[in-house]
């Protein structure tokens, strides 16, 4: 077991989330569902009045810089692929929050950033 500070190697943090996944949409076994979580675990789910969850695929060429992506990186000429998931909340008729998640990982290796 590990210690509580320590984190999952890649591999790891698949096989434990398939593990997770298996045990509640697949085997419907709470038991083993709760078995991969620690036990003050919380899960958050965004529904309800005024919350909506947008999930967007954006594919463009990375043609000139884009701070907000890639800050301090000149236009590298190659087609990028992104997969985002938008959190809103509004209050009132205005939006109060958005939240923007996205997998930079995979945006440096496409970019020929990283290699990991």
């Amino acid at each position: 077991m590990r210690e509580p500070h320590q984190t999952l190697g890649p591999d790891e943090l698949e096989r434990l989330w398939a593990e997770h996944l298996a045990g509640e949409f697949e085997n419907k076994d709470v038991e083993a569902t709760l078995a991969t979580m620690v036990p003050d675990a919380y899960v958050n789910h965004v529904v309800g009045a005024g919350k909506l969850v947008d999930e967007l695929q954006l594919r463009f060429s990375h043609e000139k810089p884009m701070p907000w992506l890639l800050p301090g990186v000149p236009a590298t000429g190659r087609t990028l692929a992104l997969d985002l998931v938008v959190c809103v909340e509004c209050r009132g008729d205005k939006l109060s929050a958005e939240r923007i998640y996205w997998d930079h990982a995979s945006v440096l290796r496409q970019a020929g950033l990283w290699r990991g």
